[in-house]
């Protein structure tokens, strides 16, 4: 394995959140456990791969971080615990990343209903303002030199920062 992807596998395994790479920011991020909209609930790790599919989106392995070819991660499930994991994408691990999604479910802090990403037809239709969800990042990057704990990465979820059609 390639020691570019160490300082992200010990950062992820060091978190208790879920912890994915960003094309965005270039590097990997923390993100919101995700909940049930009705009821507030975290949402099963058998349901992530679906809801993730419902919303068009998935989440990229470290590997994300050598190449333009998206890297989306696997889902399989661990034979010795039981457990639901997203791992690298290709069959044998190049990168390194694990997360394991019953750990996380229980470890958590943060929890989104991402109510701001719709279910919908087409990937074209998410109407994620990436320049405020960047500006955000930069500000808790910035933060965290200072020595203040940095805040949570979320994508911003204000109704008026998003197109209605």
């Amino acid at each position: 394995m390639n020691e570019i992807f160490l300082p992200c596998i010990n950062g992820q395994n060091a978190s208790t959140e879920l912890v994915v790479f960003s094309r965005e920011a270039n590097q990997p991020v923390s993100i919101a456990y995700p909940l049930l909209k009705h009821s507030g609930e975290r949402i099963l790790p058998d349901s992530i791969p679906g809801f993730l599919r419902k919303h068009h989106l998935y989440w990229e392995c470290f590997c994300a971080l050598l190449s333009h070819d998206p890297a989306p991660v696997r889902f399989t499930h661990d034979f010795k615990s039981g457990h639901l994991k997203a791992v690298c994408h290709h069959h044998i691990s190049k990168c390194g990343f694990s997360l394991d999604l019953v750990k996380r479910r229980q470890t958590a802090a943060e929890e989104s209903t991402y109510a701001h990403v719709h279910a919908c037809e087409s990937v074209f239709y998410q109407q994620i303002n990436i320049p405020i969800l960047l500006a955000e990042f930069h500000a808790s990057m910035a933060m965290s030199r200072d020595g203040h704990n940095p805040p949570p990465l979320r994508a911003p979820c204000h109704r008026n920062d998003y197109p209605t059609k």
